[in-house]
């Protein structure tokens, strides 16, 4: 299924058989992991798979990758804070270059929150260090989002950000190229550039004009930074007016009817809050998602009729959830 879902190549997934410990002969071998072990190897080897698939900027794979990890994987992931961390880091980074912005910075805040809360454990850590780099990063990444899905985050989150990013942070709000530039370059992960075979290593292994795939990627989400003001403006205008006109609309956008019908398009599919089928959505991003404010609006004679809706957790059947599973434990325990 990994192979057909995920696109990993078939040599790949040979290596990884012929890497598994098999207990074949016991003389010498006094470490062999136990099937638990194997267990949680399985997990963990998906985080590895969607890193693999970020670094070397395959980033459909890399989505699909995340998609299969639901909320009983996401269970086993957590018991190791650096595997958690890990997978949300490179899930936001690939929602983010995938345009899925309200994805990435739920991600983003997911994780930033994770550590604010449980920071006192990551000290006794011997990978407290990579834990506090991760984060930085992901610090940088977040305030990239949010200019690309303005929305409120978590109180303590948002005053890390304050605290850390300063005058960098409003510079970014108001669209600064080059704190744009610095902000993505700290923040992305390490890319490289997979050589696939021999041919390929000898025609571009030292070809010094290859462009860096962190500057390629910067470069496209740049082109779209060029163009957020506008959108991010027309959301501003909408969130002041209950009925508006397309004429006045227009006029204060300085925009004509063609371009005015691509803001209102964007700023459609861009609040759109139905999620895939993929396990990822249904059982992880719709469990992490809070409450928040959407902006929508229907067009009746040429006037604008904009409605504000708040989108609740379904408290109900959370409850109703955790009935049946201490149902089912209550179950299993009569029958021991």
């Amino acid at each position: 299924r990994c192979v057909q879902e995920t696109g990993i190549n078939a040599e790949y997934m040979g290596n990884i058989e012929a890497s598994r410990i098999v207990k074949q002969d016991k003389s010498g071998l006094e470490d062999i992991p136990t099937p638990r072990t194997l267990h949680y190897f399985g997990y963990f080897s998906m985080v590895s798979l969607l890193r693999l698939n970020v670094i070397t900027s395959d980033l459909d794979n890399a989505v699909k990758a995340v998609e299969l990890i639901d909320d009983k994987a996401l269970v086993n992931i957590s018991k190791a804070y650096a595997c958690m961390i890990t997978l949300f880091y490179y899930a936001g980074f690939a929602y983010l270059m995938k345009g899925r912005y309200k994805e990435s910075v739920k991600m983003f805040e997911v994780i930033l929150s994770f550590i604010i809360k449980y920071k006192q454990f990551f000290t006794r850590s011997f990978q407290y260090e990579t834990i506090v780099r991760q984060a930085e990063r992901a610090i940088s990444l977040l305030a990239v989002s949010t200019i690309f899905y303005p929305t409120e985050i978590d109180r303590s989150v948002q005053n890390l950000l304050n605290e850390r990013l300063g005058d960098k942070l409003e510079k970014l709000q108001k669209y600064d190229t080059e704190t744009f530039k610095e902000c993505f370059n700290y923040g992305c992960p390490k890319l490289i550039v997979p050589i696939r075979d021999r041919e390929h290593f000898e025609n571009y292994g030292f070809d010094v004009q290859v462009l860096e795939p962190v500057n390629q990627l910067r470069d496209t989400l740049l082109s779209q930074f060029l163009k957020i003001q506008k959108l991010n403006d027309f959301s501003g205008v909408l969130r002041v007016y209950s009925t508006i006109s397309l004429q006045k609309i227009a006029k204060i956008m300085k925009v004509d009817q063609t371009q005015l019908k691509e803001l209102l398009d964007q700023h459609k599919r861009r609040n759109q809050v139905d999620l895939g089928d993929c396990p990822f959505e249904k059982k992880v991003i719709s469990m992490l998602r809070g409450s928040s404010v959407i902006i929508d609006f229907t067009i009746e004679n040429d006037m604008i009729k904009i409605n504000e809706t708040t989108t609740k957790t379904n408290y109900s059947k959370i409850f109703s959830k955790y009935s049946s599973n201490i149902d089912q434990l209550l179950t299993e325990i009569q029958n021991l």
